[in-house]
């Protein structure tokens, strides 16, 4: 069988009855034939380049471009120019529209300037990336901010969170239906919902979090909510610093869900019973604040992305014991900007996205850095602020795109 190739269709269509009253309901539409705007790379590729010919691209998408070049300088060269003349450097930088350069001449360095890209001691490529722009019935992605790998149906499901969408494709990115995920209003009607998280149970249930919901929705493959889990006070809100966020499933059923703002990871067994919850806010090492993704490897550890900690990616075991961490929001390779994802590939080792410096970073399962992939960039394995991850376990990687409205399908080698 083909690597990207399909196995049972399933029907993604509207439910007969109304869900439960009460629980977030849900509508569905059969996905339609449309003029599809997906790319696909067929040869190997390693990091996407980063320029871009002046006048070609949007002028958000210029300066992200001139930010991901200065990527490109490494440290030492960037600290000579910041220390010489910093008008000289200034004008220079301006001369040449490199906006990172400029912040570095006027002594913004530490704060601002993205890492530099480097492939590492291992050369890491891109074997194939399908590439998908356009969602169900000819519209548009809005702001997608999850995704997941069903891999018993091969299939991505992409929260389409402008739109209050899930959305269903195929690993060559061919779209097999959506629903759209409602939830409760101040009135009691129902309104489409902002899903920000995405995990499948070993049901095969879709876990989901949406930023109006106070609860992590437990769906079917027809958008039905089957039953809702609350976490406990003061988690069980929706929207601010409170209410679930990030999830993550371990192979042994139990389901791992982060505080959207503060420092707290609830944990719940395969039946959905809470069991416990760790984790202290703070920015210091071992302490958690803005977690952004969450991840279980084979071994039950806990690997949590924050975007204010010390440690960008941070590992716990089970029960929320510090074991180890890696990558600081700092410049250099192996540091991190704004992590977004964390998934696993081949032989254990976790890949880290970063919106920011738009790539995605690869550890062994120690933390060691190995190398990177991607660039800024609208072609395949060129990456627009990566906003969210997912991983088979074996090079199969998936991406969502925020602000490239769009998600990517590759494979890592």
């Amino acid at each position: 069988m083909s690597r990207m190739s399909g196995t049972e269709r399933r029907s993604h269509r509207a439910p007969e009855q109304p869900a439960t009253a009460g629980r977030s309901t849900a509508t569905c539409r059969p996905a339609r034939r449309h003029a599809r705007r997906a790319r696909s790379l067929s040869t190997p590729c390693a990091g996407a380049p980063l320029a871009t010919t002046p006048g070609s691209a949007p002028a958000l998408l210029r300066v992200r471009t001139a930010v991901a070049q200065l990527m490109n300088l490494s440290y030492p060269q960037v600290l000579e120019a910041a220390a010489a003349e910093r008008r000289s450097a200034l004008e220079r930088a301006a001369r040449h529209g490199l906006l990172g350069l400029a912040l570095a001449a006027i002594g913004f360095t530490g704060a601002l300037v993205p890492a530099p890209v480097h492939a590492g001691a291992t050369q890491l490529a891109i074997d194939s990336a399908h590439v998908m722009a356009q969602a169900h019935r000819g519209e548009l992605f809005l702001r997608p901010r999850a995704i997941a790998l069903d891999v018993a149906h091969s299939e991505v499901i992409v929260a389409n969170t402008g739109l209050g969408r899930v959305e269903y494709f195929d690993y060559r990115t061919w779209p097999r239906g959506y629903w759209t995920h409602s939830v409760p209003g101040p009135d009691g009607r129902p309104l489409a919902g902002e899903p920000i998280a995405l995990a499948l149970n070993l049901r095969g249930e879709l876990l989901l979090s949406d930023l109006k919901a106070p609860y992590v929705d437990v769906l079917d493959y027809r958008g039905r909510s089957l039953e809702q889990l609350v976490l406990p006070a003061p988690d069980d809100t929706a929207g601010g610093a409170f209410g679930p966020g990030a999830i993550a499933v371990a192979r042994d059923g139990r389901v791992f869900v982060a505080s959207r703002g503060a420092g707290r990871v609830h944990v719940f067994d395969r039946t959905l019973r809470h069991l416990e919850s760790w984790g202290v806010t703070g920015r210091d090492t071992s302490r958690l604040e803005n977690v952004t993704a969450l991840a279980v490897d084979s071994l039950g550890r806990v690997y949590v992305a924050c975007a204010a900690t010390t440690l960008a990616v941070q590992v716990f075991d089970e029960h929320g014991s510090f074991l180890f961490g890696f990558g600081r929001h700092d410049l250099g390779p192996g540091n991190f900007s704004l992590p977004t994802g964390v998934a696993f590939t081949t032989g254990g080792r976790v890949c880290v996205s970063d919106a920011i410096r738009q790539i995605v970073q690869v550890f062994e399962a120690d933390g060691a850095f190995v190398g990177a992939v991607g660039g800024v960039g609208v072609n395949p394995g060129e990456f627009q602020e990566p906003s969210a991850l997912a991983g088979d376990g074996h090079g199969l990687l998936a991406l969502a795109e925020k602000s490239g409205s769009r998600f990517q399908v590759m494979w890592l080698r």
